[in-house]
């Protein structure tokens, strides 16, 4: 099984891309971000966030979020690109179709979240993405900055289990916010929306 694996995965590398067939229907995206920015596909406006929407796939897509004063953030979405390769079962073909794309073409279907100068975005639930805009003048992110992000991710990637009050969970992200859990219990119970409570707990971590 892993012979034929790597076989068909060479296979598929080295034999073009003729057969390539993307799969061009719209996919529904929610995108939230810290400032309300405007969000662009191209050089189309698409609205406001929090933004709602559809939005045409294609290889090299993605989303541009813009503020006045703030730098701007791209946001590249998930692709799907199908190519069938006779005699192989389906599991065989999406297994050829993932490896390549996400692997050899370093595309990001299978990257959910990325840190740059210009700020940073993760994608917490299918489509659904996070996004954080910097000052235009502001510096680098400090380390204060880098464990905010780290506690906003954690909280928007487990907020279903976190929400159902599950202890584990809640003991996990009291160990890096350093607040009791009761606490976090409560803000869960204050902030039900996502965003709002993975905000809420990135700034309670921060209070003396």
């Amino acid at each position: 099984m892993k012979k034929r694996t790597a076989f068909l995965l060479l296979t598929f590398c080295f034999g073009g891309c003729s057969s390539l067939k993307l799969d061009k229907t719209p996919q529904s995206v929610f995108i939230d971000s810290n400032v309300t920015a405007w969000v662009y596909d191209g050089n189309r406006r698409l609205g406001e966030t929090p933004f709602f929407g559809k939005i045409d796939r294609s290889l090299f897509t993605d989303v541009t979020l813009q503020k006045a004063g703030y730098k701007t953030v791209k946001v590249p979405l998930k692709r799907r690109a199908q190519r069938k390769m006779h005699g192989l079962s389906e599991t065989e073909n999406a297994l050829a179709a993932t490896s390549f794309y996400g692997t050899l073409l370093g595309l990001p279907a299978l990257t959910d979240i990325t840190g740059t100068t210009a700020g940073y975005w993760v994608e917490y639930m299918p489509n659904s993405y996070y996004v954080e805009l910097e000052p235009e003048n502001g510096s680098h992110a400090d380390a204060n900055a880098a464990r905010k992000r780290e506690i906003k991710t954690f909280a928007l990637k487990n907020f279903s289990s976190l929400a159902a009050k599950d202890p584990e969970y809640l003991n996990a992200l009291s160990a890096v916010t350093g607040r009791d859990e009761g606490r976090l219990s409560a803000l869960v119970d204050a902030d039900p929306d996502p965003v709002a409570f993975a905000e809420a707990a990135a700034r309670l971590s921060t209070e003396r």
